[in-house]
């Protein structure tokens, strides 16, 4: 069984931000070994790319740098016959020409771009494919040398299901237990026709649960794999990076299928395949980067009309008429662009549907609440839906359930985008924690702008961590949005909230490098007392404006009255009196 990727990175999208880490730190060319994989590591961790926990085996730094290399990233090491192209490739382990690029990118249509020209000239060697066929002791049903294009394989399945049958969505299962353990020069037709045997036999099955359950248990013992790692953790793992391309998207519970818009360029992408006849080029082509079909002017012209007319049919209209289309350069970014606006439109739409997912956000807060370190976290809703919070991205998740929390009391003045400092995937999860130098989340409301900090840190290294930064981006928003005439306030959430951090807000003070004294208005609260008003405030959002600016104004009014520990405890009171008040409403309003 083969996989894109490895289990360990498994959002794509996340590479970029350990190779800014890498770049920034000098230490390309030497984060290989034991003790360069332990640095790579610290450092990844340093830059809060990962969370380490008690890894004493190094192998984040390794399984990092193996999927950047994977991906055409970084130069890769060369070994056995391929060890004599190493100067024409490059050095070892630093930064390739599209990793630089990915570096360079500022939006998810510029990320999408470069994983798009890395998938396309991602593969699987000849001699790892024998090596995964030996160490199952299977026998080898490989009958070429050549590297596989696995990416190029997918998007001939997905096309051929959709001219044949109409749809191109595929399954997990199908992914992993047809797709992923097949080779991938197998004719495409005999893949499609094993999937559709196993939707005719399971659409007969009295039990779909216990058909499935039988199938992945059966392909798990032939192979000699875990019945979660071929049926979930693979092709999981392999999804994600599909869907970093852009052109594959999430269809239902747990498949994939083509993004209709981009049908023309997979097209293109398919029929444009040229496998390398060398080592030398295949490396080449890893490290560059595939050609895309923008890359010829016509095709850029006729696709730069295309997304043109897809915004036009969102009621936005774009003027192209000053634009050099005989220039690749201008109309690429031109087309990233308009591609950009494009998902400024769906994030809106989001945005605007988080109303209807108060029950949902609410979850996400409970299982924040008890978090465990180093494991992923899973709750069921109401409906039966799981969702989950995947191990080490609890800060990011932290982050992004606050953003949907105030999304969804449906409020905000300000953007959804100029809300969230975060970076989030196409499907609007979060792909990494907000960086340093300003406040993770910020909300506009009517008469009030919130600067909000989020932390897990509960111990005494909290106040360390966080007491100067907080106070800094709320001094720094006071001075950005003082034009606004609306006042600032800042608030910190953390699972628990350490008393010497309180101390410091409750103080709130700053001196400006003119040494001008600023009073801080910086409300610290647990995250749950803060799920306990979020909850009251599901049933009447509108409510959010007329109570929580006198909320704020109550919690500091009496900052200067109380020590610390007293003035913890008046906020949760605060906190709870201002739900009662919220039940009151709604029970007269109903």
């Amino acid at each position: 069984m083969w996989q894109i990727g490895n289990t360990t990175v498994r959002s794509a999208l996340r590479l970029r931000e350990g190779l800014i880490a890498l770049e920034k730190s000098g230490k390309q060319g030497s984060i290989r070994g034991e003790e360069g994989e332990k640095n790579f590591r610290n450092l990844l961790s340093e830059y809060k790319v990962v969370e380490i926990g008690e890894d004493e085996t190094f192998s984040a730094g390794r399984k990092w740098r193996s999927a950047m290399e994977k991906m055409g990233f970084l130069y890769p090491k060369l070994t056995g016959k391929d060890k004599f192209l190493q100067d024409q490739v490059g050095i070892p382990d630093h930064i390739t020409p599209n990793g630089k690029s990915l570096i360079k990118a500022k939006s998810l249509s510029g990320w999408h771009e470069c994983h798009l020209r890395a998938m396309i000239a991602y593969f699987i060697d000849y001699e790892d494919l024998i090596k995964l066929n030996n160490k199952k002791k299977r026998l080898s049903i490989i009958n070429s040398n050549q590297p596989r294009y696995p990416f190029i394989y997918i998007l001939k399945i997905l096309t051929y299901l959709n001219d044949f049958r109409g749809d191109s969505k595929i399954s997990m299962i199908e992914m992993g237990l047809i797709i992923q353990c097949s080779d991938p020069e197998t004719n495409i037709e005999d893949i499609v026709n094993e999937i559709k045997d196993y939707r005719k036999k399971r659409e007969a099955a009295s039990s779909k649960k216990k058909f499935d359950d039988e199938f992945i248990n059966r392909k798990a013992q032939e192979i000699g794999l875990g019945d979660q790692t071929i049926a979930a953790d693979y092709p999981d793992t392999t999804f994600r990076y599909l869907k970093a391309t852009g052109i594959i998207s999430s269809r239902g519970k747990k498949g994939i299928a083509i993004v209709p818009e981009e049908l023309s360029n997979i097209r293109d992408i398919i029929e444009s395949e040229i496998i390398p006849i060398d080592s030398k080029t295949k490396f080449e082509k890893s490290c560059l980067g595939a050609s895309l079909p923008n890359d010829s002017i016509e095709k850029a012209g006729n696709n730069l009309i295309y997304y043109r007319n897809l915004l036009a049919d969102k009621g936005e209209k774009l003027d192209i008429s000053k634009l050099d289309t005989k220039n690749i350069k201008e109309t690429s970014i031109a087309i990233r662009d308009i591609k950009d606006r494009l998902f400024n439109l769906k994030e809106k739409e989001f945005a605007n549907d988080q109303k209807n997912k108060t029950e949902e956000i609410s979850k996400y807060i409970e299982m924040l609440i008890g978090r465990k370190k180093n494991v992923t976290l899973k709750g069921r809703l109401s409906d039966g839906t799981e969702i989950l919070i995947p191990k080490g991205q609890h800060p990011a998740y932290f982050e992004w359930t606050i953003w949907r929390s105030f999304l969804s009391l449906d409020s905000l003045y300000n953007e959804p985008w100029d809300a969230r400092r975060f970076d989030i995937d196409q499907e609007f999860f979060p792909l990494n924690h907000a960086p340093g130098g300003g406040a993770d989340v910020i909300i506009e409301l009517e008469d009030i702008i919130l600067i909000i900090e989020v932390t897990f840190t509960s111990s005494s290294r909290q106040e360390a961590a966080e007491g100067e930064p907080v106070r800094r981006h709320v001094a720094d928003a006071i001075e950005k949005y003082k034009i606004f005439s609306k006042k600032i306030y800042g608030l910190f959430i953390a699972i628990n909230v350490d008393t010497n951090t309180a101390n410091t807000f409750r103080l709130g003070e700053w001196y400006t490098k003119d040494d001008e004294k600023l009073a801080l208005d910086i409300v610290p609260m647990s995250l749950k007392d803060f799920k306990i008003i979020f909850d009251a405030l599901r049933d009447n959002p509108s409510k959010l404006n007329e109570y929580l600016k006198d909320f704020l104004d109550d919690c500091r009014r009496t900052s200067n009255e109380l020590d610390a520990p007293e003035w913890k405890s008046e906020i949760s009171k605060n906190s709870h009196l201002l739900v009662e008040k919220l039940l009151l409403n709604n029970s007269i309003s109903a």
